[in-house]
């Protein structure tokens, strides 16, 4: 810009320039055919000028000035740029610490409140002047806290696994009408003590079977349930099933959980599939919780190619609905009544108990595991329950003896449950083995199955789920013997 110019001059038109917020920071270069006069060059730094050329201009001189100013302007904007960022990255990660830190005192009031009830009457229970009705009632409230820990120990290291993308699913047949029966059964006691009515409802026709991770199913609904169960004080709660055949041999399965609950605004409907989070900060106050069930249930669903949408507002209730696509193939049947729904329902209770009273041989180190498990089985019409403290008496009664199925925990003193399985297989032995392990990490997994074990059951013992695993091998085991004669 030229110094001398008639009306305004060039000091004037520069602070009128780098007086507006939109162009503050261009950088102004001064032409002057005035021979570095000190004072005119003083007040033309005062200013806001970056450099000055005099008259007559070297074109190369020119040139470079305006190449290095303009080189420095983008430099300084790309640095104010980065430092916008790294503010917003700041408070985000300030966000986030403060989210965390909400959670780890919430998660740390969580797992106390279980734990102490568990301890308390724990101590009850000492006392040998309890009536048999306060007896029950007790155990019935350990029992109830042991359950509600291992939930949220199991959301804890779900989430976790999502998190560091170590979190692999399953694709076997599942019974989706069983299933969804299955969720109300587990739940309807719950819904009941609040007097909710539970209902299902099902739009015909819908497939007989998909093809899907049935545990991690069935862990997104019992969330959703559960949600609208704790939520709803009054009125229903329904699971809905709807099914939605396309033209592309890809069908739309939706599973809808609806509540006559509160129902939720739009801001706290952006926050609900956040980690760490809930609805309200009063919420875990007044209702308790991890703020983990629906971020993790939102991210399964997602691992599953579907998607978790939601339709609510305040006053009205809410519905919660699991996405899924499903492949169309030949073999998959469509259940077309209600009368043909209920002939799919399996009798439960007949996979509760062991058949034809197998002897189990159980490899565990720990005396109180060792005293659950033999009751656990004895309970369930095990032939005989025998007991080896490590892998190598294990190994030795295996040796002398015929057992129906090994129970096997991995972590034992002198030969450890991944020794003994090699060892078994190594030489021929064909016994069936179930792995017994608490850690549910799918690396444990992998390693129980490659050291020979056929199942994987973690701990704390699921009854049914043992029950059914060692029913299964055994059934195998005795059809595999008929082939071979």
């Amino acid at each position: 810009m030229d110094v001398q110019m008639p009306g305004m001059d060039g000091f004037e038109t520069a602070e009128i320039i780098l007086g507006h917020p939109h162009s503050a920071k261009i950088p102004i270069v001064f032409l002057t055919a005035i021979n570095k006069d000190k004072a005119n060059v003083i007040k033309g730094y005062e200013t806001g000028a970056v450099d000055y050329i005099f008259k007559p201009v070297e074109p190369d001189v020119l040139k470079a000035k305006v190449e290095i100013h303009m080189k420095l302007y983008r430099l300084q904007e790309e640095l104010t740029e980065k430092n916008k960022s790294l503010h917003v990255s700041q408070m985000e990660a300030d966000s986030a610490n403060n989210a965390k830190s909400e959670f780890l005192s919430t998660m740390s009031h969580e797992i106390r409140t279980p734990l102490t009830a568990i301890i308390g009457y724990c101590e009850f229970l000492l006392n040998d002047d309890l009536s048999k009705n306060d007896h029950q009632k007790y155990v019935n409230i350990i029992k109830d806290s042991g359950d509600h820990l291992l939930e949220i120990v199991n959301d804890i290291l779900d989430h976790s696994k999502i998190e560091a993308g170590k979190f692999d699913l399953e694709k076997i047949p599942v019974d989706i009408h069983a299933l969804i029966e299955n969720t109300k059964m587990l739940l309807i006691g719950k819904a009941e003590e609040k007097g909710l009515v539970f209902n299902l409802n099902y739009t015909y026709p819908f497939p007989e079977m998909i093809h899907g991770d049935p545990v991690r199913i069935k862990q997104i609904l019992l969330n959703l349930c559960s949600n609208a169960i704790k939520f709803t004080s009054e009125g229903t709660v329904s699971i809905e099933l709807n099914y939605r055949p396309s033209d592309k041999k890809m069908g739309i399965l939706e599973i809808s959980v609806c509540d006559t609950g509160p129902g939720l605004s739009e801001t706290q409907q952006s926050k609900l599939f956040s980690s760490y989070s809930q609805a309200e900060k009063s919420t875990s106050r007044k209702f308790g919780g991890t703020g983990l069930g629906l971020a993790i249930s939102k991210k399964l669903a997602g691992l599953m190619n579907g998607d978790i949408l939601l339709s609510s507002a305040p006053g009205v209730g809410s519905r919660f609905s699991l996405i899924m696509e499903i492949e169309e193939t030949e073999d998959i049947k469509l259940v077309e009544s209600a009368q043909a729904a209920e002939c799919l329902i399996p009798d439960i209770e007949k996979n509760a108990m062991l058949i034809n009273k197998p002897d189990i041989l159980v490899a565990e180190d720990n005396g109180i595991n060792q005293k659950l498990i033999s009751r656990l089985l004895k309970n369930v019409e095990a032939g005989s329950v025998t007991i080896a403290e490590n892998g190598q008496i294990a190994y030795n009664l295996i040796k002398e003896n015929t057992y129906d199925c090994l129970l096997l925990d991995m972590q034992m003193p002198v030969m450890n449950g991944f020794e003994l399985a090699e060892k078994l297989r190594k030489t021929k032995h064909t016994i069936p083995i179930i792995a017994l392990t608490a850690n549910v990490m799918e690396s444990e997994k992998k390693n129980c199955l490659d050291s020979g074990c056929d199942e994987f059951s973690t701990k704390p013992y699921d009854k049914r789920d043992l029950v059914e695993k060692i029913n299964t091998l055994i059934k195998a085991g005795q059809e595999t013997t008929v082939e071979m004669s």
